[in-house]
């Protein structure tokens, strides 16, 4: 959970980012704490099972330049360790 105060300052990098659920109303009180307007659920990278590999590299106006790795899988053979390595560069 990330509370920022009153500032709308996001500290999550989007490209770390695998999901956003928003719920709506005072249903949100079910999940703890929150103002009566709703909540947001953030789901970050998770470790995969299978192999996963992303690279991912943008050029845009005014010298723009992105390049994102994303990588997963497991560590052993039988799977019980899991990693998951995300970089992103500006």
């Amino acid at each position: 959970r990330q509370y920022n105060g009153p500032s709308a300052w996001f500290k999550t990098e989007p490209y770390g980012i695998e999901g956003v659920t928003v719920l709506k109303g005072p249903a949100s009180s079910l999940y703890g704490v929150s103002g009566p307007g709703g909540i947001v659920n953030v789901v970050t990278k998770r470790p995969k099972e299978e192999q996963y590999r992303e690279v991912e590299m943008l050029m845009g106006e005014h010298n723009r330049f992105q390049a994102g790795l994303d990588a997963s899988g497991p560590v052993n053979e039988d799977g019980s360790i899991l990693y998951r390595f995300t970089s992103l560069g500006r």
